[in-house]
């Protein structure tokens, strides 16, 4: 009688550890999965950063380009109307 109820409570005890180890594994899964999740979600931010950053810079450069066009546009009108100034001062002057 002794050796069966021995023999149920050993069968007993592997049981709860089959179930711990069980618990174990999903709890580690669980966690492996999250610790996964937090990377691809900080990957995920950094590259939308990076996009956010190479966008800005692409729309600086665009904004720097138009400038310059149109500063060398105005210097280029200046310099005609002094060049037409010049002209008719030189016609009108003996």
């Amino acid at each position: 009688m002794t050796i069966i109820i021995t023999t149920i409570a050993i069968i007993c005890i592997q049981f709860f550890f089959f179930i711990q180890e069980g618990f174990r594994e999903r709890e580690e899964q669980r966690r492996k999965l999250h610790h996964d999740r937090l990377v691809a979600d900080q990957q995920l931010e950094e590259r939308r950063k990076t996009h956010l950053k190479e966008r800005e810079n692409a729309k600086q450069t665009l904004l720097d380009s138009i400038k310059r066009d149109t500063d060398r546009q105005k210097e280029m009108r200046i310099h005609i109307k002094k060049q037409n100034q010049q002209k008719y001062r030189a016609s009108i002057l003996p």
